[in-house]
């Protein structure tokens, strides 16, 4: 059996972020199917309007884990940390709409992905 991750979910922003045209977090890549310990194609999360039109206009702050207590997280395909990054942090600044990440894990099944998400408040770091 091969891992199948799915990264099908939507994530809801508080109404505060609406101010900036931003109601919604999706992921954008389709669902994948994985060798065990492989690293995934590229995963990309998007800022969306209500519409789900990509927008820019806010620095919002995704944490992304998965249900899977081996499943780890990279933004570059090549490169994983040496101590697995099991929630990846990221940061979608104003001037972008979307990024990407790769994720794999040793495990078998069917994993799912979870992305949370909040607007990053004026001059917080």
């Amino acid at each position: 059996m091969v891992a199948a991750t799915t990264i099908s979910a939507t994530v809801a922003l508080p109404s505060f972020a609406n101010a900036a045209g931003i109601a919604q977090i999706a992921f954008t890549s389709a669902p994948q199917t994985i060798e065990p310990s492989v690293a995934s194609d590229r995963i990309t999360i998007e800022a969306q309007d209500a519409s789900g039109n990509a927008v820019r206009g806010a620095t919002i702050c995704v944490q992304i884990t998965s249900i899977s207590g081996r499943g780890e997280f990279s933004t570059n395909a090549e490169g994983w940390a040496a101590e697995p990054i099991k929630t990846l942090s990221l940061t979608i600044s104003s001037n972008q709409y979307r990024r990407n990440f790769y994720y794999r894990d040793a495990s078998e099944g069917t994993f799912t992905l979870t992305a949370k998400a909040a607007v990053r408040p004026n001059g917080s770091t």
